[in-house]
């Protein structure tokens, strides 16, 4: 397990997450806005971190308190064998994330530049003359004031290099209008990776292998933070599921004819 996985598993979150809204009134168009942004952040951790780029669970409001305006969501799995650690999971990325933007402009673990965007605009909802400050809690977790994210998120690092290589990892379908666009999921990066495709034959290949274990050679574009963004490819190659591949003693007993 990585340190930054390591330090996500030990924030202790519930299933359960509150915003909490100070100031002296609530527009009812930025309150409206705050909690869309809010559920769109969430989706945004849930496909990022899901194992098919697809959401697993289903947010709702489960309570509204009163003084400053308080409103606690939590989630449902989609389906009856994901099950509710899931909400608690992405809850406790949301946590880790927001506790890191504080200290380091770097992407956390199941966010994208889109949710960065979208943590933005929620920070920018606020104003001394109706929501002063935006805070969140989930079990004993509470993070006091959005503001503080506010050095590392406005000045987006936009640096990135191009270089030719090579990533192994799993073929994935990402939302689309018209055509099916392509992502990539590596073991090495948590986050994924998109695959830009455009020539006719290839995209043919990766509609064969989506879902499977694939090594894709192309273009690759890396961030300033080492984090692969795209990859524009120029050969798919399909391997073989892990349990398809042979053990040591087998091949060790290949060699030995």
């Amino acid at each position: 397990m990585s340190a930054k996985n390591k330090l996500v598993n030990e924030l202790d979150v519930g299933r359960g997450l509150v915003i909490t809204m100070d100031g002296p009134t609530f527009p009812r168009k930025k309150f409206l806005n705050i909690v869309k942004l809010l559920f769109s952040v969430l989706d945004d951790i849930d496909k990022e971190t899901s194992s098919d780029g697809e959401t697993t669970v289903e947010w709702s409001v489960f309570a509204v308190n009163k003084g400053s305006l308080e409103i606690g969501v939590e989630s449902s799995p989609k389906v009856p064998d994901i099950g509710f650690e899931r909400g608690v999971e992405i809850n406790r990325i949301f946590a880790y994330g927001i506790e890191s933007l504080t200290k380091s402009h770097e992407i956390p673990k199941g966010f994208t530049k889109k949710s960065i965007n979208k943590v933005v605009s929620l920070l920018n909802q606020t104003d001394p003359d109706d929501v002063s400050t935006i805070r969140f809690s989930s079990g004993s977790w509470k993070f006091t004031d959005l503001s503080a994210v506010a050095n590392n998120v406005i000045k987006f690092p936009t640096e990135v290099c191009s270089f030719w290589g090579g990533i192994e990892g799993r073929l994935v379908t990402l939302d689309a209008e018209k055509t099916i666009k392509f992502g990539l999921r590596s073991e090495l990066q948590l986050r994924l990776i998109r695959c830009l495709i455009n020539d006719e034959e290839l995209y043919k290949v990766a509609l064969n292998a989506i879902r499977k274990r694939v090594y894709i050679y192309g273009e690759i574009r890396q961030s300033a933070d080492s984090q692969k963004l795209n990859i524009s490819a120029r050969d798919i190659e399909i391997l073989p599921e892990i349990d398809e591949l042979p053990t040591s003693s087998e091949i060790l007993a290949r060699l030995r004819g």
